[in-house]
């Protein structure tokens, strides 16, 4: 009986070695904590918006976040302008480093822009402006509005893509604005 168990014993690890070995290979999952084509600093780009002009929603100030980016220009400031008021910018957050990758923390504020308003993305040592105005951008530079999903798919506001340079990649600045709208 014992030789009968040693053998079968045995034929199970020959057989064993016999059997076709299955590999399974999860998908891995993306790194939400960094710029990407699809996750920026925790928050997935979702649908494209009209990224010119936009409104305060609601009675809440609205906020912006500087996520981070992929830039080499130190420096960076972000401001906003009343509508129909380029140059009358209100200076709202910045900061001094070159952005290469997520913020943390991320610098943010609150701000009431009392009406309609654009952005105004300033970097590099010679205080060079972006606008949410395309017609005021030296063309590829500028920015691209996309609806903000958090990671269960939730919107959360508005994702601003800044272009700064030539590459049209629009990931050297990030902004995450909540509590208002794109209009145009």
């Amino acid at each position: 009986m014992k030789n009968r168990g040693m053998l079968l014993a045995a034929l199970l690890i020959l057989l064993g070695g016999c059997v076709p070995r299955v590999e399974v290979r999860l998908p891995q999952p993306p790194d939400l904590y960094t710029l990407g084509p699809t996750y920026f600093c925790g928050y997935r780009k979702g649908s494209p918006l009209p990224h010119q002009v936009f409104a305060a929603i609601g009675g809440d100030p609205v906020s912006i976040t500087l996520l981070g980016g992929d830039s080499a220009a130190v420096g960076v400031e972000e401001s906003y302008a009343p509508e129909g008021s380029a140059g009358g910018e209100s200076p709202l957050l910045g900061y001094p480093g070159a952005l290469s990758g997520c913020l943390r923390p991320a610098p943010s504020t609150d701000f009431t822009p009392g009406g309609n308003f654009t952005l105004v993305h300033t970097f590099g040592p010679d205080r060079q402006k972006i606008y949410s105005l395309d017609e005021l951008n030296a063309s590829p530079r500028g920015m691209r509005a996309y609806q903000a999903l958090d990671l269960r798919g939730e919107p959360v506001g508005v994702l601003v893509m800044i272009e700064e340079w030539v590459d049209a990649d629009y990931n050297d600045a990030v902004l995450l604005l909540k509590g208002a709208a794109p209009l145009r």
